[in-house]
């Protein structure tokens, strides 16, 4: 199992490195922070798996930095314990309050530290797979409709605020029906698992793939030009034509046709976007299927 990767936040020199020693003797990979700022810049840099802070900062303290990232939810999932001389019930009630996952009293103890610790490890570890689990396709694994659409309207958010441009694919499988009514639907199940797995292995991981229905996938392509996802998707799309997907029994060959729309300051909301996409997608259809259409 990969190592754990455990922050900490701490100005004081001798106290940061009194808790690295300890870290480090439990197994643990160490991060280290001096402020807030910094601690919140390596959340999005590394991939943190808790964090211990100290109370006060240079320029914050740790509930208000606790507050601060379950306030934009994007870190609810890191447990964050405060470590702290105050051994008050008011101060374990503000750093409770704050969104802290516990409150440990200085000087910390190793063996009660890394108890409580492994405490907050098991419980993420519970945390992430329930998350998951609201929000992945229970056949495929890809992410389910409500989730593709939470990105979206994130991604037009960000857009708007930072203009960096993103592009949305309408994916449907062709004569999807009629596999089905010829083989059964668990030859139909099997083909979209394949098919879901091979989208995976094709795109980038910073794209977000999502089964939005029936055989009906939608993909959100991160600052790529509409030109460049042209030529991904047609990539995508002639690597697919020339495979064989199905049962150890039958496979068969399978296409997709697909309509592209990009984020611009006409097209700035989620719904408008998937609907230029889908008048994309029935387009391709028309005009023969397996095939992309866009749209600037």
């Amino acid at each position: 199992m990969e190592q754990r990767k455990i922050m900490i936040v701490e100005e004081s020199t001798t106290q940061r490195a009194m808790l690295r020693d300890m870290v480090l003797r439990e197994g643990y990979k160490v991060v280290e922070s001096v402020s807030g700022a910094e601690a919140t810049e390596r959340m999005h840099e590394k991939d943190i798996d808790a964090v211990l802070v100290n109370w006060e900062l240079v320029d914050t303290t740790g509930p208000e930095l606790c507050h601060q990232w379950h306030a934009t939810g994007e870190f609810d999932l890191v447990p964050l314990l405060i470590i702290t001389s105050y051994d008050d019930a008011n101060h374990l009630r503000d750093a409770l309050d704050a969104g802290a996952t516990d409150f440990i009293r200085k000087p910390p103890d190793q063996v009660e530290l890394f108890a409580r610790l492994r405490l907050a490890l098991r419980m993420r570890e519970f945390g992430v797979r329930l998350h998951e689990g609201s929000i992945r396709d229970s056949l495929t694994g890809l992410f389910n409709r409500r989730h593709v659409q939470d990105e979206l309207v994130r991604h037009c958010e960000s857009a708007r605020r930072y203009g960096e441009s993103f592009s949305v694919a309408m994916i449907d499988i062709d004569f999807f029906k009629k596999v089905n009514d010829t083989y059964g639907h668990p030859m139909g199940d099997a083909i979209l698992k394949q098919m879901a797995d091979y989208f995976v292995r094709r795109l980038r991981k910073t794209d977000v793939v999502g089964r939005i229905g029936g055989e009906e996938f939608l993909v959100i392509l991160h600052g790529t030009p509409l030109a460049q996802v042209e030529l991904t998707l047609e990539a995508v799309r002639r690597g697919m034509a020339e495979l064989r997907f199905g049962t150890e029994e039958t496979v068969v060959n399978v296409t997709f046709s697909t309509g592209v729309s990009t984020w611009s300051k006409e097209r700035a909301d989620a719904h408008t976007l998937i609907e230029r996409a889908d008048e994309c997608l029935y387009a391709s259809k028309q005009a023969g299927r397996n095939r992309v259409t866009a749209t600037p």
